[in-house]
């Protein structure tokens, strides 16, 4: 099964896990967080995405998603990039953590970065007073 990181600024990778708990009804496993905090040093938060790394892959590979583009949690992720036992997306939202937790034990790394960059065509809807959840999903 491929390991999972949420690589974010502030809490935000501990609320998505919080989201993601309340959706399915438990914690996924192999789903961790690393938080960019301002006191910490970029050594410290280097050396805590490796151990977070080591830990979660079990021989699948581990994905990184990053909160944006361009932020201090994608840079630190693309030093660690193979594509081979790492891979990483910037621009993590709750769909695609979804798609990642359901599809991850079924799909090679490199095929589930693949589905999840380019099936991302649905996931963002205007809603409006006539929209239903059968159109949401």
């Amino acid at each position: 099964m491929i390991g999972i990181i949420l690589v974010t600024h502030g809490d935000l990778g501990k609320a998505f896990i919080s989201a993601i708990t309340h959706i399915l009804g438990e914690t996924p496993i192999m789903l961790e967080e690393v938080s960019t905090d301002n006191d910490l040093h970029h050594n410290s938060l280097r050396q805590k995405i490796i151990d977070t790394c080591n830990r979660l892959n079990t021989g699948s590979g581990v994905l990184v998603l990053a909160d944006i583009i361009g932020g201090s949690p994608a840079n630190y992720c693309c030093e660690f990039v193979d594509d081979k036992n790492i891979a990483a997306i910037a621009g993590v939202n709750l769909p695609i953590l979804i798609r990642a937790i359901n599809h991850r034990e079924e799909m090679s790394l490199l095929n589930l970065v693949e589905f999840l960059v380019n099936g991302q065509d649905n996931i963002i809807h205007k809603l409006n007073n006539r929209s239903r959840y059968a159109d949401c999903h």
